[in-house]
């Protein structure tokens, strides 16, 4: 018995080493098919047929598809494919472990249309393994271990029209490898290790519709894309793209979309996208952007939609957006934006989705927006705010989706606006009513506070300043004893301080640059029951105090910067 045992090991093992070719037919559609069980681990071409039981009716010259994938093995293509099956219009050989594409792989498969090798190990292709593929249209060599291509690898593949080289890690690739595809209309080289592009890549490829290059690590220069004119769809994403010259799309006249999330671009300069004329999608997400000057979306008249999700940025011009007057969806969501200056919206008169999703917005005002008449997505969910102009609503007809979650003076998603509008505006009411007390304003840096009422106990308070800023609380709308002066960054930016009567220092403590120059600071002073209490940004304990000695009616706040221009938001405290 233990003899018999180990003999039949023995030929289990040997019968599992015998190369295997053999197909189980099937049918897709109208279409005849054989799922190819291949087992070649040594790499045999010296099959003479393909075993396997036809459907009734049917014989090798029937089979159209051939498929075989994971669980089969071998690390070439045995050239009995076409000779078996001579009119195969697709192979898909998925992850079978190839490692080599020899000139005779193909033999025979003039009919074939579609080519699919991904997932495999294939780091060598010779330069003639295409050579009978005259009708094919398709081919994918996704996710394979190639670092180059023989120069004339495609040169009799004229009718192909899709090109996958994604997922490979290329070396190099020889600078007319794609000037045979004259009918070449998508190009997928997606994670395939470049670091540049070739100018003379594409210099015969008119009809390319669709080039993927994302997530390489390409930069872009003035002569990137000639021969692309008939270019609709360019993917740029995850590169490292820092700046953007201002001729680099200059040939893609008939560019439509434009994907560039995920670079390093900081500034987009003036006239960056001028030449892109019939660009109706742009993606500038994920980067960081700190600076859009003036013009940089000049020439984007038929632009639809337009994304600057996740860029950090915080702060836009009246000016940002004046030259795209077609746009329909503008996303700004995941930013840092703490106010909207007057007019930004005004030159956007056809957008129907704002998504402001995750800022630091306290505040709406009319003024940024305009009559937004076919605005009907507004997302404004997880900011701060606490003031709504009412009129931006109510120039709102279209609206029908508001998203309010997470802010402060309401916190709901508010949908069918068209038929819930009475009952949302009753909702957002706080908002409304709040806006009234609610001051943003410049101060120009002289000897003199303005006043505004102090009608609750206590302000919250933005600034971005130079030099110190300083608050006064005082009974008039002017300085008149007894007064209260609170200084915060005195003595270079070193102490903060409590003055009385404008003479009588009350308290003093160290506050190393406390103020932050060009950048919003964030402060809080409550004055209640004879107590002054100074807060920085969310700090839950004051950094300064003071016990009126003598009641001081606080009727009013005052508010200046030392020799400094200063723009201040500011709002009740706790109403």
């Amino acid at each position: 018995m233990k003899h018999f045992l180990i003999i039949s090991s023995i030929l289990t093992v040997a019968l599992s080493q015998q190369p295997i070719l053999s197909c189980s037919y099937f049918l897709v559609g109208d279409s005849y098919a054989c799922d190819l069980t291949i087992n070649n681990p040594n790499g045999l071409n010296n099959f003479t047929g393909i075993d396997g039981t036809h459907f009734e009716g049917f014989t090798n010259v029937d089979t159209e598809l051939l498929y075989s994938r994971s669980g089969s093995a071998s690390p070439n293509v045995p050239s009995v494919l076409c000779q078996t099956f001579p009119n195969l219009i697709r192979i898909q050989l998925y992850n079978i472990g190839l490692i080599e594409i020899s000139d005779t792989a193909f033999t025979g498969c003039s009919s074939l249309t579609e080519l699919v090798l991904s997932s495999n190990r294939i780091s060598l292709i010779t330069a003639n393994a295409f050579v009978d593929l005259v009708a094919i249209t398709s081919i994918n060599l996704n996710d394979n271990a190639l670092t180059t291509l023989p120069e004339n690898v495609f040169a009799d593949q004229k009718n192909l029209s899709t090109l996958d080289l994604s997922l490979n890690q290329f070396e190099s690739i020889p600078a007319s490898l794609f000037q045979p595809l004259e009918n070449l209309q998508t190009l997928y080289l997606r994670y395939a290790n470049l670091s540049v592009i070739n100018n003379q890549w594409f210099t015969s490829n008119v009809r390319l519709n669709s080039l993927n290059l994302a997530s390489n690590r390409l930069s872009v220069s003035d002569d990137n894309f000639i021969g692309l004119e008939g270019l609709r769809i360019l993917n740029l994403d995850y590169n490292a793209i820092s700046e953007i010259p201002s001729q680099a799309f200059e040939p893609l006249q008939h560019l439509q979309h434009l994907f560039l999330i995920g670079n390093t671009v900081s500034e987009l300069q003036e006239n960056s996208f001028s030449k892109l004329v019939s660009l109706e999608i742009l993606d500038i997400g994920q980067n960081p952007i700190a600076v859009i000057a003036d013009g940089a979306f000049r020439g984007l008249d038929n632009l639809n939609v337009l994304s600057m999700s996740n860029c950090l940025l915080q702060q836009l011009n009246s000016t940002t957006f004046e030259h795209l007057r077609n746009l329909t969806l503008l996303s700004l969501n995941f930013n840092q934006i703490e106010a909207l200056p007057q007019n930004v919206f005004v030159h956007l008169p056809n957008i129907s989705y704002l998504g402001l999703w995750n800022n630091r917005l306290k505040t709406l005002r009319r003024n940024s927006f305009g009559s937004l008449s076919n605005l009907q997505t507004i997302d404004l969910e997880a900011n701060v705010l606490n003031g709504l102009d009412r009129a931006i609503i109510d120039d709102a007809v279209s609206l029908n989706s508001m998203y309010f979650n997470g802010n402060l003076c309401a916190d709901s998603y508010f949908g069918n606006f068209m038929i819930s509008r009475a009952q949302h505006l009753l909702a957002l009411e706080r908002c409304f009513s709040n806006i009234r007390y609610i001051i943003d304003v410049i101060t120009e840096g002289d000897a003199d506070f303005s006043f505004f009422d102090g009608l609750y106990p206590g302000i919250a308070l933005r600034v971005r300043s130079e030099n110190e800023v300083h608050i006064s609380l005082a009974p008039f709308n002017f300085m008149w004893n007894p007064t209260i002066e609170i200084f915060i960054g005195s003595m270079n930016n070193t102490r903060s301080l409590i003055r009385v009567n404008e003479e009588t220092i009350v308290a003093i403590v160290p506050t190393p640059n406390i103020v932050a120059r060009d950048q919003w600071n964030d402060f809080r002073v409550i004055w209640a029951n004879q107590v002054i209490l100074v807060y920085s940004g969310n700090n839950s304990l004051p950094f300064m105090g003071y016990t009126m000695q003598d009641f001081v009616p606080v009727n009013f706040y005052g508010l200046r910067a030392v020799h400094s221009r200063a723009t201040w938001s500011v709002q009740p405290f706790g109403w």
